[in-house]
């Protein structure tokens, strides 16, 4: 069944310079400019992010860090009335961490996928497949824009080292096309750092 999916984005503040900035709650696109509401009709709309802000000194699992559970606490302030039916994640601290906080908003649980070969190509299929209208995904620099990229043939790179504050937002129609929005939320993204926590 058909709907129409409301993105509705406001710039919180403004550098002097026009550059992209946020507040400490701001949202904001590439170089200072509000992003507007957009009307898009869509049968399922998935959100994808990059885990937030992590600690350097916790070895090759990692938790996140104070800057990155504001941001998973950001998330889910920003996706609360969006009606979220299933959330994804791979198996890790770091993004298991970022989605908690709108899981437990939610009450939907977090699906852990495993880390395997063509893991991100079974998770577009599953997507796909699903019965959701509204999905969020919390994965990697890498899979995040994989993932995008096979559900509706983009060739998006993969983020930076330092790109935390992505939220894209990928519209799926039923005769597999779609249409991605790029967002940006919460505070600039932080550098990974020390956790003394």
């Amino acid at each position: 069944m058909k709907y129409l999916a409301f993105i509705v984005v406001f710039l919180m503040s403004f550098s002097m310079g026009g550059s992209g900035s946020v507040g400490e709650r701001g949202y904001v696109a590439s170089k200072g400019h509000v992003v507007g509401a957009g009307l898009v009709e869509a049968d399922k709309v998935v959100y994808l992010v990059r885990h937030g802000e992590t600690c350097l000194d916790q070895g090759s699992n990692p938790h996140l860090s104070s800057y990155g559970r504001d941001r998973a606490s950001e998330l889910a302030r920003v996706l609360m009335d969006e009606e979220i039916q299933e959330i994804y994640s791979t198996p890790f601290y770091r993004t298991i961490e970022t989605a908690t906080p709108i899981s437990e908003s939610t009450g939907k649980p977090i699906t852990q996928i495993a880390v395997q070969a063509g893991f991100v190509a079974e998770l577009a299929s599953t997507i796909r497949e699903s019965t959701a209208e509204r999905i969020l995904i919390s994965g990697h620099s890498n899979t995040t824009p994989a993932l995008i990229n096979l559900l509706i043939g983009t060739t998006l790179p993969d983020l930076t080292e330092f790109d935390f504050d992505r939220l894209y937002v990928v519209h799926l129609r039923e005769d597999g096309t779609g249409m991605l929005s790029t967002l940006r939320y919460g505070a600039e993204s932080g550098k990974p750092s020390t956790c003394t926590e």
